[in-house]
């Protein structure tokens, strides 16, 4: 009868389970002595573009527990790291957090000014959902703004007519993926924003016109360096969306949005 038997709420308040020595997490199941868990999360799902260690949906927070926490059980986020815990060692904690919000106030008011000038509205519109949202899914607002773009890309257009030229029959089901250029105003702002998509494309052909849904899903997050292999503009800001993202400054989300459209033969 001692506590840890009476009490079945341990670390972190998981739920042992005495009878399958199994810890439940509220979302799946935890066995100890594999490190393990027994079932993927719902919330995630692969995509071509992840890095390899999201190729594993059984492991905590991409195998980085030590840096990095998911408390829903759908995004691993990295703890705020570096001066921030020599802040707090030092004990000057409110000092740095408000340099802190400084300069995160900063870089979202240059970003907002640049891209604002050049006109790319969806990319603000998610810039500033990755600084200010938490990890939330975007709301109606953004997910109109998305829809709007990808209706109206060129890319995307031919990436849906590729597909359709090699089917046969009357029906499809197909997904794929899409990366933008930014050879034109609409073409740049998704380039900004998403940069690569997967699209499920999905309906029939009636008298010769295919009626479609288009289902575009994408993780808004930066999960490598680029500068490294090719300095350019694109690949410096995604380097400082990369760093931002590590130190917890932007938070990644998910992406999932659904639009009609009628494709002539």
């Amino acid at each position: 009868m001692d506590i840890a038997t009476v009490n079945p709420y341990r670390y972190r308040s998981y739920y042992y389970d005495s009878e399958t020595a199994l810890y439940y997490l509220q979302s799946r199941y935890y066995d100890p002595e594999t490190g393990r868990f027994l079932n993927a999360d719902e919330a995630i799902y692969l995509t071509i573009f992840d890095s390899i260690l999201n190729m594993n949906l059984f492991a905590y927070c991409q195998n980085n527990p030590v840096n990095m926490v998911d408390v829903t059980g759908g995004i691993p986020r990295w703890i705020i790291t570096g001066v921030i815990n020599l802040a707090n060692a030092t004990g000057i904690k409110a000092y740095t957090w408000s340099l802190y919000q400084v300069a995160k106030n900063s870089i979202a008011i240059a970003a907002n000014v640049f891209l604002a000038s050049k006109g790319y509205k969806l990319s603000c519109a998610l810039f500033n959902h990755g600084m200010w949202g938490n990890g939330r899914k975007p709301g109606a607002s953004i997910n109109k703004l998305i829809k709007k773009r990808l209706k109206n890309s060129s890319s995307m257009k031919k990436a849906i007519s590729d597909i359709l030229a090699s089917e046969t029959g009357d029906y499809i089901d197909k997904t794929s993926w899409v990366e933008f250029i930014a050879n034109n105003k609409t073409n740049a702002d998704l380039y900004y924003s998403l940069q690569h998509v997967t699209f499920k494309v999905k309906g029939e052909k009636i008298e010769g016109v295919w009626n479609l849904k288009v289902t575009v899903s994408n993780c808004y997050d930066f999960d490598s360096i680029r500068s490294f292999s090719n300095l350019s503009f694109g690949n410096a800001a995604n380097d400082l969306g990369w760093a931002m993202q590590r130190i917890g400054m932007m938070i990644p989300y998910n992406i999932s949005v659904t639009y009609s459209v009628k494709v002539n033969e």
